[in-house]
């Protein structure tokens, strides 16, 4: 666990690999005490290492306190209906863990290809969300991802920051 004498002084969104988790994530755990910093694992979906609810739970299991989840709102919802539920994630399945959010919102196309679009109107139920964190008292570090639009995302942005003003008055 976290060395209660040493402040936490940051959060870090990380990925570990396949080949090496093994090893590698009680090493980052144990600098993590040492050194008062959170790792916080970016879920990114279906196709990437430790995107896998039953993978995750590996990793916090192998990492313990020091290891937790930076939820990546669309990219859990990729993995399908039945296990990429943020609020179930924040709620229930890694209740307590979830160090980091991505604001991020995905729709899905019949053939599951996604497309980003502005955070709360896709298949993220914002408001639900925010009040998830705001119910389990989440403290960690949250940014709005959008990339929808790279040669101009200003207008999408400030969309999305109107759209997570609105959800937090919710």
């Amino acid at each position: 666990s976290i060395d209660s004498s040493v402040p936490i002084k940051a959060n870090i969104s990380a990925h570990f690999q396949v080949g090496n988790f093994q090893t590698v994530v009680p090493k980052v755990a144990a600098l993590c005490d040492e050194f008062g910093i959170r790792i916080a694992i970016h879920c990114h979906g279906g196709y990437c290492f430790g995107g896998s609810p039953d993978v995750l739970r590996c990793l916090l299991d192998l990492g313990g306190e020091n290891i937790g989840i930076c939820l990546d709102t669309a990219w859990c919802m990729q993995i399908g209906p039945r296990q990429g539920k943020p609020i179930e994630w924040v709620k229930s399945r890694f209740k307590g863990r979830i160090y980091g959010v991505h604001y991020k919102d995905f729709t899905f196309a019949p053939d599951g290809m996604w497309q980003d679009v502005i955070v709360g109107s896709g298949n993220l139920d914002l408001p639900a969300f925010v009040a998830a964190l705001d119910e389990e008292s989440f403290d960690g570090f949250a940014v709005i991802e959008y990339e929808a639009n790279p040669d101009n995302p200003v207008p999408a942005l400030t969309e999305c920051v109107a759209a997570m003003r609105a959800a937090g008055q919710a």
